[in-house]
């Protein structure tokens, strides 16, 4: 082939890889940065037209062929040779970015805003509401044995010897509780079942809120952990929960107890148990969330366990 033709060929090529090259820069910095090119000129042609948005790369020989063929050799027509060139270059570049522009279907906005959404838990942004401070109250109210779980409960008794006892159905606890619930790891904002139930299991757990540990055998949180079993439960909450350092792990070996009688993190470890860290009851392993209100008792106690008036108080509350 006639070297007058072979060159236009490669050229068609090269500025189409070399626009293929900027395509990052053209998402962040513009058309500015890309090295090839009269770029002011491109971004007045506009990104992308109706006409060049249906450009393939099968047509490229073929619109190369044309030109050359139909190409002024005369030197007055040097103007002209240089638009076509321009032309064929912004066409290239309009077919990649009309197909890089399809492979996201939505909005950026929208996009950001469901991920805010869906990070409630970890970044600060509110939660939905999936069960009132006022859920809480109820519950522990209901109950004659243990003292109350909020110091504006009119509610005076002392309760058992050997717990230590403590307000854990607060606005901070509800508020965390929500955020918990609402997390993209958890997402049972709206399944009042699943609600139902994970409170029934902690109220039992708790003595209805008010108990976050018990001296007699060192068992601390929600769901009573031995602590054998702190730090497989904080481990499982940096793989559910994210956060920047220091990490669940580091907190519970520096807090000990203290870490799951902190608002800010009681609810995540029990949701970490309920998702993961069940794995050390024998023959548990499994997504608590979705199971039995029986089976749950059981991967959380290791063994049989009838916490019917649990849950018939809480279902009295829970709207």
């Amino acid at each position: 082939m006639p070297a007058m033709f072979l060159v236009p060929r490669l050229l068609a090529v090269s500025s189409a890889l070399a626009w293929a090259s900027c395509l990052p820069a053209l998402e962040d910095e513009g058309l500015q940065s890309c090295r090839e090119g009269d770029s002011s000129a491109l971004l007045q042609h506009g990104m992308a037209s109706e006409s060049s948005a249906n450009f393939h790369p099968k047509h490229w020989t073929q619109h190369v062929s044309e030109e050359e063929h139909g190409r002024p050799k005369h030197e007055k027509h040097r103007k002209q040779r240089k638009h076509w060139r321009l032309h064929r270059k912004h066409r290239n570049h309009d077919w990649w970015y009309h197909q890089m522009s399809h492979m996201t279907t939505a909005e950026p906005s929208a996009v950001a805003a469901e991920e805010e959404e869906q990070d409630a838990g970890i970044s600060g942004f509110a939660a939905a509401e999936c069960v009132t401070q006022g859920v809480l109250t109820c519950i522990n109210d209901k109950s004659f044995y243990w003292p109350k779980c909020d110091p504006a409960q009119a509610k005076n008794i002392v309760g058992p010897s050997g717990y230590e006892f403590g307000f854990y159905c607060t606005d901070a606890w509800a508020a965390t509780l929500n955020q918990m619930l609402s997390d993209r790891a958890v997402n049972k904002c709206n399944d009042r079942e699943a609600i139902l139930k994970l409170l029934a299991q902690v109220a039992w757990e708790t003595g209805y809120f008010s108990t976050s540990y018990q001296p007699q055998d060192g068992g601390a949180g929600q769901i009573h952990m031995i602590p054998n079993n702190w730090e497989i439960n904080a481990k499982d909450m940096d793989g559910l929960f994210p956060k920047p350092s220091p990490s669940h792990v580091s907190l519970v070996k520096a807090q000990s107890q203290n870490f799951f009688q902190n608002a800010e993190f009681g609810w995540k470890s029990t949701a970490a148990w309920f998702k993961t860290t069940n794995r050390v009851i024998p023959g548990c392993g499994e997504d608590l969330f979705d199971q039995t209100f029986a089976r749950q008792s059981f991967c959380i106690l290791g063994a049989p366990s009838d916490r019917t008036e649990a849950y018939n108080i809480v279902a009295s509350c829970l709207p």
